[in-house]
């Protein structure tokens, strides 16, 4: 019995992004005849294009805006532009633009009775907006350049319409100064009117003020005033300081007379200078007196006389120290009053001063107001007369560096440009609608798509085209030098060389639907199993269409359907055919129950027996999504061998048969991949394809004239 598969979902699992750019360029070579179909409508309909269209030619004309700054007024400008500015220059590009301007440009030149110009507009069309439509204005990067260009079929007028409409800016800009300078000039001229009064009013105001306050100087009065105001501050200064210094000495004379001592034993006063020429004369009369004492008595006349002088110089230093300390008072009171009279001048003076500023503050602002209307109305009067002058001499700063001429050749269309992007979006195109053809395309065309949904490829059939001469399709008899054999052979060895097909000795071959080539697997695989040296048999159970007595040429009387009908031993429906070690139990004649013949005891019966006399034994089914006379034959075959012809079934279809086959509990053994254009896609088997054309038919090189592509529908 069959080993059942773990249970698995078959489903598509291939990722349609997932495709290399080699796969991509084969696929346009696949599809070069729907690339170069798609290229070829695409540039017809692009020359059919160029060919309806009315060549337009486009006239350029270029203006420079030169840098323009008007004052009118040092502290106001009553026009002023900055060209520098990109803002500005922008400006002048959108009224280039503007309705009015290519109204006036319009007027100027007269369009409206130009027969070129109107012959082709509807009556009453709006000749602004027509030249709107035909205009281009735009402004040089980095520069004060503007260009202006004009489109129109005929190339003088296209000429005539960008330099009119330059012109007519130029002119306008122009204009717009000279009337900018005739209001400013007016305008100043209203200001010198309103502020003469106001002048006027100002000097008698201050006038009146210098009167009043009898003011005829203020300003030397202020600098007398604050002179003598300093000198005060200074001389009040220094009387303090001699106050303090007169005030100390007093204060310590007075300490030392009340401590007892003698005015001259105050160090101040025995400095005084009478004091000290006292007390000298004193000291020495002192020393002589000592001397005399010595050598008279106290009753001699020179020492009374001695006595006495010394007596009388002792008297005058006291009256000399006295007077010294009221000399100390005498100068602490002169320094105290003459530090407060300062102070009291020094107050007066002040008040004066604060006097004085008061009154200067309302002359200073009035002074201020009346300068600054004079100022004023000067400046008005002198830019007055400026501007009025200027105005007479007044220029455009723009100006027509390079006048447009009627060019020779048309801006559109670009025909060479046109006819390039024409082939590019035909070439896109093209490819677009291949590679959308390919993806939308859900036919097997290669391993991985079978390998994608769970079915692993056991081997590949190339196509192979079958000569009229040739007897059946048994190509590894007839020609087993060929492509298709050698694949055979390498089909054989992966099945043998496989741990889960090489056991197997029931193989059932069957497809999703007929002329997929299961009959001509069925007999070619057989064939290399029996040129291998094993006895192999070949039952062709589709009882509702055979094929297999064709191939080998053999007769249909008594075949499957007489055995599982009657009584009839096995070895009379048994045939030999022309390859050694192979034979072949034909359908025979097509039953009316081929589903209940091949469900019948006799059907397993019939491949135990074979079972015990034969190495292989490959049974030819019909198609899994027709009929189920495959699927009741699972329970008695060992393994499953899936057919899918390349390029023609669907893989919903593929999943749905792998899905029934899985449900059924069939042991799926891998598929075979059937009737490849080997040099048709040679991309899929790149391999195989070098051989394409050394082994057709026979390995001649050549394919038969008289053959006839039978594509392994059999």
């Amino acid at each position: 019995m069959p080993t059942p598969e773990p249970e698995s979902d078959f489903s598509d699992s291939r990722s349609p992004l997932m495709i290399d750019w080699r796969r991509q360029l084969h696929i346009l070579c696949e599809r070069r005849g729907l690339l170069l179909l798609t290229a070829a409508t695409v540039i017809s309909l692009t020359l059919l294009w160029l060919w309806r269209q009315t060549p337009t030619y486009q006239a350029t004309a270029q203006i420079l805006v030169e840098s323009e700054t008007m004052k009118v007024l040092n502290i106001q400008d009553v026009v002023s532009t900055d060209t520098r500015d990109l803002q500005y220059v922008n400006t002048q590009v959108q009224l280039l633009r503007s309705h009015a301007l290519l109204r006036d440009a319009a007027e100027t030149m007269k369009l409206a009775t130009d027969p070129q110009f109107v012959d082709t507009l509807i009556p009453g069309t709006d000749l602004a907006l027509v030249l709107e439509r035909d205009l281009t204005v735009s402004a040089e990067r980095n520069s004060r350049l503007i260009k202006i260009s004009a489109s129109h079929r005929l190339p003088e007028l296209a000429a005539k319409l960008a330099n009119g409409v330059a012109a007519e800016y130029i002119r306008g800009n122009l204009n717009r100064r000279l009337a900018t300078s005739l209001e400013a000039a007016t305008w100043l001229r209203q200001q010198a009117e309103e502020i003469k009064p106001k002048l006027t009013k100002s000097e008698a105001a201050m006038q009146e003020y210098r009167e009043a306050n009898h003011a005829v100087s203020l300003e030397e009065r202020q600098n007398i005033v604050v002179d003598k105001l300093k000198a005060l501050s200074a001389t009040l200064t220094q009387a303090h300081t001699d106050r303090l210094a007169a005030e100390a000495e007093w204060n310590t004379v007075q300490t030392a007379l009340a401590n007892g001592h003698k005015a001259i034993e105050i160090p101040m006063i025995a400095a005084n200078d009478q004091v000290k020429l006292l007390q000298g004369q004193l000291n020495e009369k002192q020393i002589a007196v000592a001397s005399q004492r010595e050598r008279y008595k106290a009753e001699y006349p020179a020492m009374v006389t001695a006595q006495a002088e010394l007596r009388e110089l002792t008297e005058k230093l006291v009256t000399a120290g006295t007077t010294a300390v009221e000399a100390a008072q005498g100068k602490y009171q002169l320094a105290k009053s003459k530090e407060e009279s300062l102070a009291k001048a020094l107050q007066e003076q002040e008040q004066q001063a604060l006097h004085l500023d008061r009154i200067l503050t309302g002359y200073s602002s009035l002074k201020r107001e009346t300068e600054a209307d004079r100022q004023l109305y000067d400046s008005i009067i002198t830019r007055m007369k400026e501007t009025s002058v200027a105005g007479k001499l007044e220029t455009s700063n723009t100006r027509l560096v390079d006048p447009a001429t009627p060019p020779k050749f048309p801006a559109r269309p670009r025909k060479l440009i046109t006819l390039a992007l024409g082939t590019i979006l035909g070439l896109m195109s093209g490819i677009a609608l291949c590679l959308l053809t390919e993806h939308l395309n859900e036919k097997i065309k290669s391993c991985e798509d079978l390998e994608s949904l769970g079915a692993a490829v056991l081997g590949v059939v190339p196509r192979v085209q079958i000569g009229l001469t040739n007897s059946g399709v048994c190509l590894t008899q007839s020609e087993p030098q060929s492509l298709a054999a050698e694949h055979f052979r390498d089909l054989r060895a992966s099945l043998v060389l496989s741990s889960q097909s090489k056991q197997a000795k029931i193989l059932l071959v069957t497809s999703t639907i007929p002329g997929e080539g299961k009959t001509f697997v069925t007999t070619n695989l057989s064939a290399v199993f029996a040129q291998s040296g094993e006895r192999t048999l070949i039952v062709d159970a589709d009882l509702r269409n055979p094929n297999q007595h064709r191939s080998f040429n053999v007769t249909v009387d008594r075949g499957l359907s007489a055995y599982l009908g009657s009584n009839i031993a096995i070895e009379t429906i048994v045939q030999s055919t022309n390859v050694p070690n192979l034979d072949i139990i034909p359908s025979g004649q097509v039953p009316y129950n081929p589903h209940e013949l091949l469900g019948s005891p006799r059907m397993q019966e019939l491949l135990i027996v074979a079972r015990q006399r034969y190495d292989r034994i490959l049974i030819d089914t019909p198609p899994v999504s027709a009929v189920s006379d495959a699927l009741i034959l699972l329970p008695q075959i060992d393994g499953v061998l899936f057919v899918v012809q390349f390029g023609t079934v669907t893989r919903e279809f593929i999943v749905r048969t792998l899905q029934k086959l899985h449900n059924c509990n069939a042991n799926l053994l891998g598929a075979v991949l059937n009737n490849i254009e080997l040099k048709r896609y040679r991309y899929y088997y790149p391999y195989h394809g070098r051989y394409t054309e050394q082994y057709a038919v026979g390995g001649s090189g050549e394919v038969r004239p008289e053959a006839k592509d039978r594509s392994q529908k059999i």
